[in-house]
């Protein structure tokens, strides 16, 4: 029985707490968040311990794994404390607030001997997967571009980042590996931080990557309506996902020759709705994690993943802010894979 514990019962991590709570083999040994409406809701019918310090279930409870959903500026300091426990960790995205705080929780889960996992839940959605094996398998012969959208309304709980950070780490993730083996370059963004935002609320970035292949990533906070989607266009055709429905669309060009080359021909072609199983993607990540925990495994989304997300967000604001674009960040060795 593995013994998994929550720190920051928000929406998020209540929702952590839900899916532990219900994963045969797993128990929800004990919660921690400083409001008692929050701890009342999530140990409701469980048997799970509150603790309103996240440091007395710490110091008191014997955990293997823990969740940490917590605002972004606490990352380093609750997840350093996890991992100084010798407990596993699942540590909510953005991995933390600073490229050095990241570093330093990449050093202290390698000290501590333990895993440490960043919640990139995306890679966990149906129609993503699904995206990423068809693409990778060459399905559209020479790739020409990458594209991700991810606009709605401001969420009343971010309150400590923008949108580069909060929402723009997701969808950099997603679009490297799309293009891997291919190679970010450079980065030029455009943001919007309306009065009296302290933090940039919509951003527009165009991603050079190597192989001629471009990126263009729209976040917002900006807009009334929900959108989260990915689009892939390739020489024999263009993949669309919807993230939000887990869907996924591949319109083809009639003109390409079946497993050769376009030559630059293209034709309007059938479209065709790819079916998926559907799934709650915070349960496989979650799976994911434990099962990592369990087999002594390398976790599906490393700290280095993390740190080099956080890295080019942060570059995206720095581009932004300058109003050039920007070279590819230096990042140390290890997170550069």
């Amino acid at each position: 029985m593995i013994r998994a514990g929550v720190i920051g019962l928000g929406a998020m991590g209540a929702n952590h707490a839900r899916v532990y709570a219900n994963l045969p083999g797993v128990q929800l040994a004990a919660v921690a968040d400083p409001r008692p409406e929050a701890l009342e809701a999530a140990t409701h019918n469980r048997t799970a311990r509150p603790y309103h310090d996240y440091r007395a279930m710490l110091a008191h409870e014997s955990l293997d794994v823990c969740s940490v959903v917590v605002p972004t500026t606490l990352h380093y300091e609750v997840g350093r404390d996890v991992l100084q426990q010798g407990v596993h960790l699942l540590l909510e995205k953005p991995i933390a607030a600073t490229v050095e705080e990241s570093q330093a929780l990449l050093s202290a889960a390698e000290d501590a001997a333990v895993k440490l996992m960043v919640g990139h839940i995306e890679r966990f959605n149906p129609a993503v997967q699904a995206l990423l094996a068809r693409v990778r398998s060459g399905t559209l012969g020479k790739l020409y571009q990458v594209q991700a959208r991810r606009l709605g309304p401001l969420p009343p709980r971010i309150k400590d980042v923008g949108v580069a950070v909060d929402l723009a780490t997701h969808d950099l993730d997603l679009l490297r590996l799309l293009v891997a083996p291919a190679q970010l370059e450079s980065v030029y963004a455009v943001a919007i931080t309306p009065f009296p935002a302290v933090y940039e609320e919509h951003v527009t970035a165009l991603l050079r990557y190597s192989d001629d292949i471009t990126g263009l990533l729209e976040v917002s906070w900006l807009t009334p309506m929900k959108v989260r989607e990915l689009w892939v266009y390739g020489e024999r055709g263009t993949y669309r996902a919807d993230l939000l429905s887990q869907d996924l669309y591949y319109f083809e060009n009639a003109l390409a020759a079946p497993g050769g080359s376009a030559a630059h021909a293209i034709g309007e072609g059938n479209m065709t709705k790819v079916w998926l199983q559907r799934e709650e993607p915070l349960v496989a990540e979650i799976r994911a994690f434990l099962r990592a925990v369990q087999e002594d495994s390398p976790v599906p989304v490393s700290a280095a993943d993390g740190l080099w997300a956080l890295a080019v967000a942060r570059r995206v604001q720095e581009a932004a802010a300058c109003g050039m674009p920007l070279p590819y960040p230096e990042l140390p060795l290890e997170a550069q894979g």
